[in-house]
């Protein structure tokens, strides 16, 4: 049995914004969604404090709810436009404006930053690093990372959507997609790729 002090947990404030976003779907669909969601779901991730860890299994399960309503392709757009909403948020902010600053504002000085970001977000669900392959292109490896996010089709779309926010940040287009998913590695490899900034 998992010891309780390694159990793969998210801070419940980027759970909570997950839930409280669902009205950027409109009201119908945030309806909908809600309306799958159990009681139980709601109050735990209402109930705990914003600097808490919940189990990722609670995020894992709002996740699969709202990508069974909307799909891959909303699914990526859902937690792209979720993560941009937060990334005033006091976890994130200092981080992508310390990038910014020493970097300037590409999507490479953004994506560096993400272990950073990884660590703040998570607890126990690995390592995340990142290889530059050239200057539009770069790998984002998430090793050791627990296998009910391996397994979670929809939680992975969601990260390739939240991974891509670096090119709305800097104004490029974009796209984040799945390389690797290998259980028996513990390992997800995300390429992001984007255009040149001015390219139409």
């Amino acid at each position: 049995m998992e010891n309780a002090t390694h159990t793969p947990k998210m801070r419940a404030s980027m759970v909570k914004e997950n839930l409280r976003l669902l009205l950027l779907l409109g009201t119908e669909t945030e309806r909908q969604i809600r309306e799958d969601l159990s009681k139980e779901l709601v109050e735990t991730i209402e109930n705990a404090g914003r600097f808490d860890w919940l189990p990722i299994e609670v995020d894992i399960e709002l996740n699969e709810i709202i990508w069974k309503h909307l799909g891959d392709e909303g699914t990526y757009k859902y937690y792209h436009d979720s993560v941009f909403k937060t990334s005033e948020d006091p976890l994130m902010k200092p981080i992508i404006s310390g990038a910014i600053n020493l970097f300037g504002l590409t999507p490479h000085s953004i994506i560096r930053f993400y272990p950073r970001l990884w660590t703040r977000m998570y607890k126990d669900c690995g390592q995340l690093s990142i290889k530059k392959e050239g200057p539009t292109i770069a790998h984002i490896i998430v090793s050791e990372i627990p296998r009910q996010i391996i397994e979670s089709r929809g939680y992975i779309v969601g990260l390739e959507g939240a991974f891509s926010t670096s090119f709305t940040l800097c104004r490029v287009k974009g796209k984040v997609f799945t390389k690797q998913r290998s259980t028996e590695k513990c390992m997800l490899v995300f390429v992001a790729k984007w255009e040149k900034k001015g390219r139409q």
